[in-house]
């Protein structure tokens, strides 16, 4: 079954803080969030629900170097991102999920990997992230981001998307 991703990132500055929204939005039954916040500091947080997927799985989830094709597909978006190193640590690994009897991917991440930003030369904007089961890359949506504020945007997306689990 092909899937249609969206994926979109709002990122927003309010006391110190930016937010970043991804949005999974394509063909039934995969839908889902990842939320990212990085405090004063640079230290950054996600909150992680993606549902429809296989149960009781073990995915990996990370940012890749480049955005997806054109069509949605995996087959652009390159290794796992590093913006120090790209032959040692990956530091695009965020970390491993298993998803539930009900499969749902649902984790608190926090911090995340230090190495991720939602700004600067680290910036994970205009990469992608991508959900991995085996070697095969279950959905990997571009990393996009919008002058909307989180609270703002997830009061839109409330009445077509399943209300986000961030705080």
């Amino acid at each position: 079954m092909k899937l249609f991703f969206l994926f979109t990132l709002f990122v927003a500055s309010v006391a110190g803080s930016k937010y970043a929204h991804c949005m999974f939005k394509q063909q039934e039954p995969v839908s889902g969030h990842i939320c990212f916040t990085e405090k004063h500091g640079g230290q950054v947080e996600a909150h992680v629900q993606v549902s429809g997927l296989d149960r009781c799985e073990n995915y990996r989830v990370h940012v890749h170097e480049h955005a997806p094709a054109s069509d949605g597909s995996c087959t652009t978006v390159g290794g796992h991102y590093n913006w120090a190193d790209p032959q040692n640590i990956d530091e695009g690994d965020m970390l491993t999920l298993k998803s539930n009897t009900e499969s749902v991917l649902h984790k608190h991440i926090h911090p995340l990997n230090s190495a991720l930003s939602l700004n600067g030369e680290r910036s994970i904007i205009g990469r992608s992230v991508a959900i991995h089961v085996g070697g095969h890359k279950v959905c990997c949506p571009i990393v996009a981001c919008s002058k909307r504020t989180y609270r703002h945007m997830t009061r839109n997306l409330e009445s077509y998307v399943h209300p986000p689990v961030c705080p």
